[in-house]
């Protein structure tokens, strides 16, 4: 193998690492909570995955919150769907997608007319409306 090999190959080493060390500090841990805000004492159960993660369905009751967390993926493609269903109701939405959401502590409520988010690193809040069926 010729030095002009080993060199194009150290550099090439050199800068995955380089890229792996800066994105686990640029894209560090999200923070996921999502709470049941429905009111009148309705259960919220819920299942959350992504591509890669299926994290279970969980049964919240009023006022509680289910938390997970996870690195981002470097290629900026993490997206984590989760559907919610409570006394007959059924909707889906994306609780974090990288393109969308710059959030490191992303929290939800889940109220009757959709779900709201706050991020508390910009300090701003989110309200979205579930999609109107039929």
């Amino acid at each position: 193998m010729s030095l002009y090999n080993i060199r194009i190959e150290f550099l090439l080493m050199l800068l995955f690492f380089s890229l792996t060390m800066c994105s686990a500090s640029i894209f560090g841990r999200v923070h996921v909570k999502i709470s049941n805000e429905l009111g009148q004492g309705l259960v919220l159960n819920l299942h959350c995955k992504s591509r890669d993660d299926d994290l279970g369905s969980h049964a919240l009751p009023i006022h509680g919150s289910f938390q997970f967390s996870f690195r981002p993926s470097v290629i900026r493609t993490t997206i984590f769907t989760c559907s919610f269903q409570w006394n007959g109701g059924y909707h889906v939405a994306e609780i974090y997608n990288h393109d969308r959401d710059r959030c490191r502590n992303c929290t939800w409520s889940i109220i009757p007319s959709g779900p709201w988010l706050y991020n508390f690193d910009t300090k701003k809040s989110y309200c979205y409306l579930w999609p109107q069926k039929g």
